[in-house]
This record gives C-alpha cells, structure tokens and sequence, in this order.
C-alpha cells in the first residue's frame, strides 16, 4: 500500500471465467493513480441470464475494493478509503484472521452478459468429455441401427 489509505484506480477490463454452472472467477485489470497494473480476483456468482449476480474477494484484505468494484463499470475511476477497514481489521490481528468474508451484490446495470462459449473454451477437460460423450452415445446408436 502506499503512504495514504486512499487509492484511487480504474478498471480497465475483467476477465469471467466459469468453474461449474453458475459459479466461477472474475479477474479485475486496475490501473492505480500511480500507473501500476494490478489484478485483483473474486469468486463470482451469475444468474440465469448469464451477468454476473455477486461477488466475493478471495483475499479478505481486497474486501474494500472489491465492494467497490461491484458497483463500478469499465473504464471508471473509483476511489477506495482503507482506512476504517484497516482500523477494523488491522494486518496480523486475530480479528482479521478469523474474518468472514461476505458476498457483495454486484450492480446488475454494470454487470456484462459472460459469453458460453469463453466459459466453455476456458474449462476444455468439459469441452473434451461433452464430445467424448456425444461420440459414444452416436456410436452406440449407429451400432444397433446397423444390427
């Protein structure tokens, strides 16, 4: 972190990528105030039109940005204050161990529809069993069509 407890950044892209029906991993690209890149990735949850419905920092010290995220579109500037999360929960503290971490709605006015075939591309073992299983059961068809 840097000196202040005030970060301002901009999201610049995410990435979703789906993990089984519904649930999955969004990765935020963020530029802060001081050029630097940063990734900050969240488990996500999506309706059934597809958009991504909440999410959930895999680090518990993201909490903060993360809500902040859910709410912002890309391209936007966002400013994130650490500091009543880092009174709260200060780094190292038992507090801060034993934190849950909670889902945060994401604003569905922001919330960009995921494409099935990204999903489906990005999970090939689910790709390769679909038409291993597909395959079998044309040839298991064929075969007693053909007895």
């Amino acid at each position: 972190m840097h000196n202040s407890e005030t970060v301002s950044y901009v999201l610049k892209d995410y990435n979703f990528r789906e993990v089984c029906k519904g649930q999955g991993v969004v990765e935020y690209h963020l530029v802060d105030e001081f050029g630097n890149n940063r990734d900050v990735t969240a488990k996500a949850s999506t309706g059934w039109n597809k958009k991504i419905t909440s999410v959930r920092p895999l680090v518990h010290r993201e909490t903060p940005l993360v809500e902040a995220l859910a709410k912002t579109k890309v391209n936007e500037t966002i400013t994130v204050d650490y500091s009543e999360f880092n009174k709260k929960y200060p780094r190292g503290s038992i507090r801060t161990k034993s934190m849950k971490v909670r889902k945060v709605k994401v604003d569905p006015n922001n919330s960009l529809p995921i494409s099935d075939l990204g999903s489906i591309v990005s999970n090939k073992v689910r790709l390769a069993k679909l038409i291993g299983f597909t395959l079998a059961g044309f040839a298991t068809v064929m075969y007693f069509v053909g007895a």
